[in-house]
């Protein structure tokens, strides 16, 4: 299970992504639409740990990943 609570990560004082809950189950589909800019890519790179969140939590499989590296998740 991929879970995110109240995750933000904004570029100065523009959020790219505010206060994001989700939860995404083993053997389920998941698709990500949105318009250029929408925040994307951006929310991949977090799953992934390219990139921080400024706040909230990301959970893989239970585990705390908020601030894990690439090659540590």
């Amino acid at each position: 299970m991929i879970r995110l609570n109240k995750v933000s990560r904004a570029w100065g004082d523009d959020f790219a992504l505010h206060d994001i809950d989700l939860e995404i189950n083993k053997g389920e589909y998941f698709v990500v639409l949105g318009p250029t800019g929408s925040g994307k890519t951006l929310l991949l790179e977090l799953l992934a740990g390219f990139y921080m969140p400024d706040r909230g939590r990301i959970e893989i499989s239970g585990n705390d990943m908020t601030f894990l590296q690439p090659e540590e998740r």
